[in-house]
């Protein structure tokens, strides 16, 4: 869960125990086995971020606004920190998905996904990061670990408000 602190609500933990009869849920309780089931399955590798839970991530942080997040995030791919793709094809590959969109040109036209577009709308909008996304951040982390710290970004933003409202 440290590694996916988004998918904690997707496990609904809480939900599942208070549905347990209460007789089975005390201290010492036995239970008998009707019936055991083997199933084999393989790790999966954890899905990447989807763009709506980056846009919560950032509102819950005090990221943006809901004006600026989407500027953020095009700024982001527009200098190729990372990718926006659909959703994996092959779940325990790790891989992206099919690209959705590559930071270059504007608008919807011919061929970029507007009414004249052969492609599918994919179920969802992944957030893959790139080799330099990856390398930018790390060495921002290890020389300045300050800078991608959200607090930092939150505590900016937060000043700016005040400055356009007239505080300060």
């Amino acid at each position: 869960l440290y590694s996916m602190p988004w998918k904690v609500k997707d496990y609904k933990l809480n939900e599942q125990f208070q549905q347990a009869p209460k007789e089975l849920t005390r201290q010492g309780a036995t239970v008998s086995i009707q019936d055991v089931v083997l199933e084999e399955e393989w790790t999966k590798p954890p899905e990447y971020l989807r763009e709506a839970d980056l846009i919560s991530l950032m509102d819950k942080f005090g990221i943006g606004t809901d004006a600026s997040i989407p500027m953020h995030i095009q700024t982001n791919v527009d200098r190729g920190y990372c990718m926006v793709c659909g959703p994996s094809e092959d779940e325990y590959s790790g891989a992206p998905g099919p690209r959705i969109f590559d930071g270059k040109g504007k608008g919807k036209g011919k061929g970029k996904g507007g009414k004249d577009s052969q492609q599918p709308r994919p179920s969802s909008r992944h957030m893959v990061p790139t080799g330099l996304g990856l390398a930018v951040c790390e060495g921002m982390r290890s020389i300045l670990p300050e800078m991608v710290d959200s607090k930092l970004r939150a505590g900016m933003e937060g000043q700016m408000k005040q400055i356009a409202d007239g505080l300060m």
